[in-house]
């Protein structure tokens, strides 16, 4: 026999911003009630998590920025023993207060944060103190690999933030420093790159969506992957409109603008999420701005420059326009969601 499926109990059902305004967008609601629901959530206890949080992420920032330049203006009068023990110390602090405080809190997510940042100042400190000549990726390679144990234990998106943004700068430097690639293929790195952050953001939304990890269900974990999943589909696009187009530069455009419609379709239709959608489609008018100016200023230019530049005011405007109508009609059909 098929078990029955159990209706969930009023009681079991997570009021929160994204339910109410979806309520709303469906008409279920009016939008008294709407406002009058919001007001009853968002309360003033909130806002003084929100403000606790801020001031300790805040407090703790302008701590690890004080310790780097307190080394950097005392650089030669501090012994290089005192240096290396010093940071190793506060590396050592940091990691017994994740344990005492415990991931699950703020205060030892905030711990586990700022001990991974001291590992990229031991590890250039050490570089300046024995002088090793590596490659500044090197710094960032071992840097990201020394973090790597913390982050998966962590079930911390701002920790899994930190070590993408090191392997990114790694990658980057690596390519320009260390790679010996033909020079025809200088710009291949942000289809790399554009792989690899997509590759991170499709881990996301599996992890955030079907296995429901509630660590990873925060808008700026979607956000920040997406920002730099689309840099590196712009770039591509870019080059192909203005560079003299050879085989990688077309690769590479044409991966870009495919990368653009995936995202599209995937965030208009699959995810329904407007922050991503609206990267997207901003990315795109861009494009196609520079797309249509680049050939009007190729081949009307024998006009005067008033006239091309008045016609790319109103392209401009046109564009914008229908992008705006585009995000308009959607946000109508998907809603505002607030994870």
């Amino acid at each position: 026999m098929e078990a029955k499926t159990q209706t969930p109990r009023l009681k079991d059902i997570i009021v929160n911003r994204k339910l109410i305004d979806s309520l709303y967008v469906h008409g279920k609601i009016t939008s008294e009630a709407r406002q009058y629901a919001l007001n009853h959530l968002n309360t003033d206890k909130q806002w003084g998590l929100w403000v606790s949080r801020l001031l300790l992420g805040l407090g703790a920032t302008l701590l690890l920025v004080g310790i780097i330049f307190f080394f950097a203006f005392n650089w030669e009068s501090i012994p290089p023993m005192i240096k290396l023990f010093a940071i190793q110390a506060g590396i050592v602090i940091c990691v017994f207060g994740a344990a005492y405080y415990s991931l699950q809190s703020m205060g030892g997510q905030v711990f586990l944060l700022a001990g991974s940042v001291l590992v990229g100042v031991f590890m250039a400190v050490f570089g300046q103190i024995y002088q090793t000549g590596a490659d500044s990726y090197e710094l960032f390679m071992m840097w990201s690999l020394l973090i790597i144990a913390w982050t998966l234990l962590s079930k911390f998106a701002g920790q899994w933030a930190l070590l993408l943004l090191i392997t990114n700068i790694f990658l980057m430097l690596w390519w320009n420093q260390d790679a010996q690639y033909p020079p025809k293929m200088k710009h291949v790195i942000c289809t790399y790159l554009m792989f690899i952050n997509g590759t991170a953001l499709i881990l996301r939304e599996f992890f955030a969506i079907k296995k429901n990890c509630l660590w990873l269900q925060a808008r700026w974990t979607r956000v920040l992957p997406t920002l730099a999943v689309v840099c590196n589909m712009f770039i591509p696009v870019m080059i192909w409109i203005f560079e003299k187009p050879t085989k990688y530069i077309v690769i590479g455009g044409v991966l870009g603008l495919i990368a653009h419609g995936v995202m599209l379709v995937m965030y208009r239709y699959k995810l329904r999420d407007m922050w991503s959608l609206t990267i997207t489609v901003l990315s795109l008018c861009i494009l196609a701005l520079m797309f249509i100016a680049f050939q009007l200023i190729d081949g009307l230019s024998s006009l005067k420059d008033g006239i091309i530049f008045f016609m790319l005011g109103f392209l401009t405007l046109l564009i914008f326009t229908g992008a705006a109508v585009y995000l308009k009609s959607s946000l109508n059909k998907i809603g505002v969601s607030h994870d």
